[in-house]
């Protein structure tokens, strides 16, 4: 092939994959957006293991509601489980969007007001199962990729004592059975939960709670203890960890990712001023995203500010990435916070203010490391024959 065909046929391949995977950025509106920037208020709570769903909650004529996003259909509301208050919110989705699991609001035997969990595929939304017993909250935190399997937490009150336990639970969501994880070893029963995130698979567990360690669970060994104190969210892998905290000072904001292998690695803050929030990482564990908080900048606009950090890169904020190194153009956007990463770190999601001033929802897709390669070289071969 001649020197000439072959600087064309490189340049056309470029251009193709420049309109493909070209970077990009976008609201997600809201259900009941005006068609301005002013959209009504919505929260991106997550991403699709594809990358291709976005799933969070907005403000709909009926009150708060979870919603699907794709960018053929837009902002599709979910609807809510039946009885008290119209509120859901959309927690987590399968790897292709198709099952999602949060909870809505209902109202309990004593006519209070509990959050209850559902899951909803194209048939619709379905009140999950749970134990008889539970006379206060319940709802998903996490599904595995393949949607069968969810994981959660399970808010409990004693009437004698008034006090109230929070179980972890697994939804089997084939056949509607639960099961109720034992209690973590050598914690007491008074062992608060607060965080339950699911493997890929679904065979790992991670279960977090009160000011101790994160653990391992699987339906074969139980409990396993790790190091990581104030666990967040586990890789889809289902082997590395990301949390806050458990640096002395100055770095007591500081998050990080851990694995059995190599223990803590200190993802760093931004600047040394804001503490860090980990809420995701991709499928290997190789990228978090989350939020920066300054404690001093109260009362300024970038009190918030969303991240992605790799090893290698450290913390950059998503809005410079996004501006400096893709070209996008984010005039008036503050990107307050990352909740979501896809499998292969290549599409963002999180919240923020549009221009309007207004919360909304947000997605952002980086193009592949080797989709960048050959748009680089190809425009390297065309400056080139330029001067021969």
């Amino acid at each position: 092939m001649s020197r000439n065909r072959t600087i064309a046929l490189i340049l056309a391949i470029s251009a193709i994959l420049c309109q493909s995977n070209a970077a990009s950025f976008q609201g997600v509106g809201g259900l009941l957006d005006n068609g301005g920037p002013s959209v009504i208020r919505s929260e991106s709570y997550g991403v699709s293991g594809d990358g291709s769903v976005v799933f969070g909650s907005s403000t709909s004529a009926g009150g708060g509601e979870a919603f699907r996003w794709t960018a053929q259909t837009g902002i599709q509301g979910l609807g809510d489980i039946a009885g008290g208050q119209f509120r859901s919110l959309a927690k987590d989705a399968s790897y292709d969007g198709s099952t999602i699991v949060g909870y809505g609001t209902t109202l309990n035997a004593y006519g209070e007001t509990v959050e209850h969990p559902f899951v909803w595929t194209e048939e619709g939304m379905q009140e999950l199962d749970q134990p008889y017993w539970t006379q206060k909250s319940s709802n998903p935190l996490s599904i595995s990729s393949d949607g069968t399997v969810a994981a959660g937490v399970i808010t409990t009150m004693f009437t004698q004592s008034g006090s109230f336990q929070r179980r972890s639970i697994l939804w089997d969501l084939e056949d509607g059975t639960t099961t109720l994880m034992d209690w973590p070893a050598n914690v007491g029963s008074d062992f608060r939960i607060h965080r339950v995130d699911i493997s890929g698979n679904g065979s790992s567990i991670l279960v977090a709670g009160g000011s101790g360690n994160g653990m391992i669970w699987t339906a074969e060994a139980g409990y396993r203890a790790t190091c990581a104190g104030s666990a967040v969210a586990l890789s889809g892998d289902g082997e590395t960890i990301a949390g806050y905290g458990g640096f002395s000072q100055p770095y007591y904001g500081s998050a990080y990712v851990w694995t059995e292998d190599a223990g803590k690695t200190r993802i760093g803050t931004y600047e040394d001023e804001y503490r860090n929030f980990p809420y995701d990482l991709s499928y290997d564990g190789s990228v978090v995203v989350g939020g920066l908080f300054d404690d001093y900048a109260m009362e300024e606009e970038d009190v918030y500010i969303a991240y992605i950090w790799t090893e290698e890169d450290g913390v950059r904020l998503v809005k410079d990435m996004l501006v400096d190194q893709y070209g996008l153009d984010l005039v008036g956007w503050n990107l307050a916070i990352a909740t979501g990463i896809s499998d292969d770190g290549m599409t963002i999601v999180g919240s923020g203010y549009n221009p309007g001033g207004v919360e909304e929802g947000w997605i952002a897709t980086i193009p592949e490391p080797a989709t960048i390669i050959l748009l680089v070289l190809g425009g390297v071969i065309l400056r080139r024959t330029r001067y021969v």
